[in-house]
């Protein structure tokens, strides 16, 4: 199919235990709708993102795998204050987490690895904390923030980067981020 998923213009539901593949675009596409909860969702083999979250703020995302998809696993694309929490992202074509002119984001505890390019990619974004994630093997930076002048207060709080290409943490033309103690890199 075109998507595996499309939700527009819709609120407080709930998507559950899905498997969603081989869509000629976007795997799970929620648009324009608060308040929605992704849980246990396998995603993969899709040609653009596996989720993508666009201008849907409050959204939960748990437990999801998204793997093998052509653009990046979980895309947050203008959308605040999103919980994302405990998701495997990995061999995707693209980056693992992109967060795009999203605010006020909280990701903990997800793993973003194999990816061929960035483990997370943080572009312009203000008051987003990365805590206790995993981010490996990926093709270029394991957590990457650029162009973010007026990006400020994003936390990463506990992180473990390895084995990435590139740099473990790299910030590129940015401003105001507070990179907390408690964060390990290696080998990267």
């Amino acid at each position: 199919g075109y998507r595996g998923m499309d939700i527009r213009f819709a609120s407080n539901n709930t998507v559950m235990g899905n498997n969603i593949y081989a869509n000629s675009s976007h795997g799970m596409y929620l648009s324009a709708g608060t308040n929605n909860t992704l849980i246990g969702n396998n995603v993969c083999s899709n040609t653009n993102s596996g989720i993508l979250l666009q201008s849907s703020p409050q959204s939960i995302l748990i437990g999801n795998n998204t793997y093998s998809n052509g653009d990046p696993g979980i895309n947050i694309d203008s959308s605040d204050n999103n919980i994302v929490t405990g998701n495997n992202v990995y061999s995707n074509v693209d980056v693992g987490f992109y967060l795009y002119f999203a605010d006020n984001n909280t990701l903990t505890r997800n793993k973003s690895y194999s990816n061929l390019s960035h483990g997370f990619y943080i572009y312009t974004n203000t008051n987003n904390i990365l805590t206790e994630n995993d981010t490996y093997s990926n093709g270029n930076d394991g957590i990457y923030f650029t162009y973010t002048a007026p990006n400020n207060n994003n936390a990463l709080i506990g992180n473990r980067t390895y084995s990435n290409s590139n740099y473990g943490v790299r910030l590129y033309d940015s401003a105001g981020i507070n990179v907390a103690a408690g964060n390990l890199g290696y080998d990267s």
